[in-house]
C-alpha cells in the first residue's frame, strides 16, 4: 500500500487554473519534497535543477527497464506468462487505481502521508491470479490511477515501476514459501503473503530512498529508518483483509467481492480519521499558537512567534509579515497594526507543494487574527516604553532616556580618562508666549526649538527635553570651557532666529548652565543639578547667555528652593499684605482708584517686594493662590472704604495669565468674591498683561466677556512691553489701556518730546479708551501727559503704595500733594 502526496484539487482555492499537477511519489515523508510545475511551465520543485532532472529521468528508465526485464525474464523462467482471466484481472487493475484516486479523494490535500489498500490488493492478487497478472495489477493499476490524478509523466513511470519492482519481488518471496497456491494449507499460504506483502513494502521504500539519494541528495539510512516504520506498519491489518478476500475467492471469484466494502470502509474511515485528527491537530496548535504569541510583549517576538508557528501549523516552508499583498503561488490574510496600517500574513512553498485549502486558509485567516491582536498589543506597550523614555511633544528623549546616556558617558569616560559637558537650556520668557499666544503655539514655539536645537547640535550629542521650556544637551569629549563655549554659543543663536508664529514674527533668546565631568558631579543627577544651577545664575545676569558652574551656584538654587516652600504657607500663615497706589485724575486731580498691590511679611526678612516673590509664584504655580488671595482682599477692603462713606474709588487688581488656562474657574472666582463681599462689580477693575488678550482662543476672548458681563471693568496693564494688539483692541472688553513706565520715563523735561507715549495717548481717545500713565514722578511727566490729552495717572509723584488706613486720609483731603507718604 504505498503512501503519497495529494495533488491539486477542486475544493482548493485562489488556485490558477492551470495550476500545477504534482508528481505523486511513493513516499511518507513531507522532506521528500517533489516538483511541480509552475503555470508558466516551469518546475518549481527541489528537483527542478537540469542535473537534478537528468537524474532523475535517467532513475526512471534504469527502473522500468529493470522492472519489465525482470517480469520478462521471470515469465520465460517459469514458462508461464499467462496473466490470469480478464474477468479477474480487469477488477484488480481497476480496483488498484481507484485505491489511489480515493485516497486523495477522501483525505486531506495536506497530510503527511496518504493512506492506500495496495497491500491488501496484492494478497488478494496473489491467490486468485498468475504472478504475471500480480506483477500487472499493481504496476498497471498505479500507472492508471496516477493518470486519472494527472499526474506528470515522469512520476507515473517512476510509482509505476516501483511497484512492478516491488511486486515482482514480493511475488517471488510469496510463491517460494507457497509454491502451489491450490495445494498449500491456509497457515502456510498466510505466512507466504504476509512474507510477501513486507518484502514489497521493503523494496518500496529502498527504492524511493535511493531515488531521493540520488537525484535529491537526501541521506538514504536515515530516510530508510524514517520510512519504512511507517510503510510496514499498516501490513498486519491490511494482509487479513487481503487474506480473506482472496480465500473466498477461491472458493467463488464473485465471493472476492466482499472485501471491496471492507476496503471501501476503511479508506473511508481513515479519510474521515485523518482529517478529524488533522482538525484536532489545527485546533490544539491555535490555542497553542495564541497562547505562544501572546507571551510576547515586544512586536519582533510575537512578529518571529507568530511566522514560526503560522509556517509550522501550514506545514509552509516560507512564512513571513509583509506590507505587500501575496504574490503568485502565495496565500496571505491581513494583519491590522494599532496605528491603522495594513500588512500581510504571507506563506508559501507548502512542503506537500499544493495549493491551501479552504480549511487552510481559514486557519491562516485565524493566525492573522491573532497575530494583530497580539502586534496591537506590543505595539502599544512599545508606545508606553517609548513614552516612558522620549518626549511625546517633541519625539526628543526625555529624563529617563537622558539620565541614562549620561550615566553611559560617564562610564566610558572614567573608563578612558576623559571629561565631558552636560548643559541645561532653558527658554527666556516662554511662558509669555503661553500667555499671550495660547499653548498651541507654544508647542509648536518647542517642536521648532527642538528642531533647530539638534541641528545646531554635533552627530554625537545629545539633546533632551525634561519638560516645558527646558533642555538639555549631552556634549561627550568636551573637555574645556572654551569648546563646551563655542558649542552654547552656537545653540544660543541657532534660538535667537527670528520665528514666524501665529502670524507673529518672535525673537526669543535662552540661558544655559554647564557642569563638567567629574569635577562637578559623577552621577548624573549631580551633574544636571548643576547645570541648572548655572543657567539659573545666567539669567539672574541678565538672560541670554550662558554660564558655567561654578561652587556655591547651588546655594542660590537651595535658596529658591526654601522661599517657595516659605511662599506655600505664606497664604496659610496670612503673611500676604496689601499696599495700595492711588490713581490721580489728571484735570482734577482727586483720586479715582487705587492698584492694590501685594506684598509679603516674611518672619525674618520683613516686607518683601513683588519683584523678588512674584517670579517665584509665578513659576511654581503659586500665583492662582495669591491673586485669589488678593482679589478676595482688595474686594473687602473696597467695601469697607464704601461703608465709611468715603469717595467712591475703583479698586485695580492684577490677574496673572495663568487664570486663562481655566477662564471658568477665573470668573467664577470673580463672582464669588463680589458676592462675598458685596462690592458693586463696577468699582472693580481687573488688570490683565497685553500679550493675554493677544491670544486667539475663543475661551479667553469668551472669559473676558463674561467678566464684562459682570459689569467688572478691565485693563490692559503695562501696554507697549507685550504682544502689539493694535487693530484688535476693538475686538475686546477693554475699558483702559495703562502706559508702562518705561516709555513714561522718556519724559525727561517740560518741553520733551515721547512720541510713542504721545501715540498711546492719541490711540487710546480714537478708541474711546480711558488712558492711564504709570511711574510718573516728577512734574514735567504730569505736564506733558495732561498736555497730550491723557487721562489718569498713578506713581511715586503722587503718592508711594500705602497702607489702607493711608489712602482712607488722603480719599478725605480735597486734592493730593505730592509725595505725601512714606514707602513701605
Amino acid at each position: 500500500m504505498p503512501v503519497g502526496r495529494k495533488r491539486n484539487q477542486e475544493n482548493t482555492v485562489d488556485l490558477p487554473t492551470d495550476a500545477p499537477a504534482l508528481e505523486v511519489f511513493d513516499a511518507t515523508a513531507a522532506d521528500s519534497s517533489p516538483s511541480f510545475e509552475t503555470p508558466d511551465g516551469t518546475s518549481a520543485g527541489r528537483d527542478n535543477q537540469p542535473e537534478q532532472v537528468l537524474y532523475s529521468r535517467l532513475f526512471i528508465l534504469a527502473l522500468n527497464v529493470v522492472a519489465i526485464g525482470l517480469l520478462l525474464f521471470a515469465a520465460v523462467g517459469r514458462g508461464d506468462a499467462s496473466v490470469g482471466p480478464a474477468y479477474l484481472l480487469v477488477p484488480f487493475v481497476l480496483f488498484q487505481a481507484l485505491g489511489w484516486a480515493a485516497a486523495y479523494l477522501l483525505q486531506p490535500p495536506d497530510s503527511t502521508c496518504v493512506e492506500m489498500f495496495d497491500d491488501a490488493v496484492f494478497v488478494a492478487a496473489v491467490l486468485l491470479l498468475p504472478p504475471a497478472g500480480v506483477v500487472i495489477t499493481l504496476g498497471l493499476g498505479t500507472v492508471i490511477g496516477l493518470v486519472v490524478l494527472r499526474t506528470k509523466p515522469r512520476a507515473v513511470f517512476l510509482n509505476g515501476g516501483v511497484m512492478t519492482l516491488a511486486s515482482l519481488a514480493g511475488i517471488v518471496v510469496a510463491h517460494s514459501i507457497a509454491p502451489d497456491v491450490q495445494s498449500a494449507h491456509p497457515l502456510v499460504l498466510l505466512v507466504s503473503v504476509t512474507a510477501g506483502t513486507l518484502t514489497l513494502a521493503v523494496v518500496n521504500v529502498i527504492v524511493l530512498t535511493g531515488y531521493f539519494r540520488i537525484v535529491l541528495g537526501d541521506p538514504y539510512v536515515s530516510t530508510v529508518v524514517e520510512l519504512l516504520p511507517t510503510r510496514v506498519r499498516r501490513t498486519p491489518f491490511l494482509v487479513p483483509i487481503g487474506f480473506l478476500a482472496g480465500v473466498a475467492g477461491l472458493w467463488s471469484p464473485c465471493a472476492a467481492l466482499l472485501g471491496v466494502p471492507v476496503l471501501i470502509g476503511l479508506q473511508i474511515f481513515l479519510g474521515q480519521h485523518t482529517r478529524a485528527t488533522r482538525d484536532r491537530e489545527r485546533t490544539q496548535g491555535l490555542f497553542e499558537a495564541s497562547v505562544e504569541i501572546h507571551s510576547f510583549v515586544e512586536s519582533s517576538g510575537v512578529a518571529h512567534a507568530l511566522t514560526t508557528t503560522t509556517a509550522r501549523l501550514l506545514r509552509c516552508e516560507t512564512a513571513r509579515i509583509d506590507v505587500e499583498a501575496p504574490g503568485e503561488s502565495e496565500w496571505g490574510a491581513p494583519i491590522t497594526r494599532s496605528d491603522d496600517r495594513h500588512e500581510w500574513l504571507v506563506v508559501s512553498n507548502p512542503v506537500s507543494h499544493l495549493a491551501l485549502d479552504a480549511e487552510a486558509l481559514g486557519l491562516l485567516n485565524a493566525l492573522a487574527a491573532v497575530g494583530s491582536s497580539a502586534l496591537q498589543n506590543a505595539d502599544l506597550v512599545d508606545e508606553i516604553r517609548r513614552a516612558g523614555l522620549v518626549d511625546a511633544l517633541t519625539g526628543l528623549p526625555n529624563h529617563v532616556l537622558f539620565t541614562d546616556r549620561v550615566a553611559q558617558a560617564a562610564t566610558a569616560a572614567r573608563r578612558n580618562r576623559e571629561r565631558f559637558a552636560v548643559m541645561v537650556l532653558d527658554l527666556d520668557a516662554f511662558k509669555k508666549v503661553n500667555d499671550s499666544l495660547g499653548h498651541s503655539h507654544g508647542n509648536e514655539l518647542l517642536k521648532i526649538m527642538s528642531e533647530r536645537l539638534v541641528a545646531a547640535a554635533r552627530d554625537i550629542d545629545t539633546v533632551a527635553r525634561l519638560g516645558s521650556d527646558h533642555f538639555t544637551v549631552l556634549l561627550p569629549g568636551v573637555g574645556n570651557a572654551e569648546t563646551c563655549g563655542v558649542i552654547a554659543e552656537k545653540l544660543l543663536d541657532a534660538v535667537r532666529r527670528p520665528i514666524e508664529l501665529g502670524g507673529h514674527e518672535l525673537f526669543m533668546t535662552a540661558s544655559a548652565g554647564i557642569s563638567f565631568f567629574p569635577e562637578d558631579g559623577v552621577k548624573p543627577e549631580h551633574l544636571l543639578r548643576n547645570a541648572d544651577s548655572a543657567m539659573h545664575r545666567a539669567k539672574d545676569m541678565g538672560r541670554n547667555t550662558y554660564r558655567a558652574y561654578a561652587s556655591g551656584m547651588n546655594d542660590l538654587a537651595q535658596l529658591r528652593l526654601v522661599r517657595e516652600s516659605e511662599l506655600h504657607n505664606a497664604v496659610r500663615r496670612d503673611e500676604l499684605r496689601l499696599r495700595y497706589q492711588p490713581q490721580i485724575d489728571l484735570r482734577s486731580g482727586h483720586i479715582v482708584g487705587v492698584e492694590a498691590l501685594v506684598r509679603w511679611e516674611h518672619p525674618l526678612l520683613g516686607l518683601i517686594g513683588p519683584n523678588e516673590f512674584v517670579p517665584l509664584a509665578e513659576e511654581s504655580g503659586l500665583i492662582i493662590e495669591v491673586d485669589t488671595w488678593v482679589l478676595y482682599e482688595a474686594c473687602r477692603q473696597a467695601r469697607a472704604w464704601l461703608d465709611s462713606d468715603l469717595p467712591q474709588v475703583r479698586m485695580a487688581v492684577n490677574i496673572s495669565g495663568r487664570h486663562f488656562h481655566s477662564s471658568d474657574r477665573l470668573v467664577d472666582v470673580v463672582e464669588r468674591a463680589l458676592g462675598v463681599t458685596g462690592l458693586p462689580a463696577e468699582m472693580l477693575e481687573l488688570e490683565v498683561t497685553e500679550g493675554i488678550a493677544v491670544g486667539e482662543e475663543e475661551v479667553t476672548v469668551q472669559a473676558l466677556n463674561q467678566i464684562r458681563d459682570l459689569g467688572v471693568k478691565l485693563a490692559i496693564d503695562d501696554f507697549g512691553t507685550g504682544y502689539s494688539m493694535l487693530g484688535r483692541l476693538r475686538q475686546y472688553p477693554i475699558d483702559r489701556l495703562k502706559i508702562d513706565r518705561s516709555f513714561v520715563n522718556e519724559i525727561e523735561g517740560h518741553n520733551a518730546e515721547a512720541p510713542i507715549v504721545s501715540a498711546m495717548i492719541a490711540m487710546a481717545r480714537s478708541l474711546r479708551l480711558e488712558c492711564v500713565a504709570e511711574g510718573v514722578e516728577t512734574l514735567e511727566q504730569q505736564i506733558f501727559l495732561r498736555n497730550h490729552g491723557c487721562d489718569q495717572a498713578q506713581g511715586f509723584l503722587y503718592s508711594h503704595p500705602v497702607e489702607a488706613d493711608d489712602i482712607g486720609r488722603l480719599l478725605r483731603t480735597p486734592s493730593v500733594g505730592y509725595n505725601l507718604t512714606a514707602v513701605s
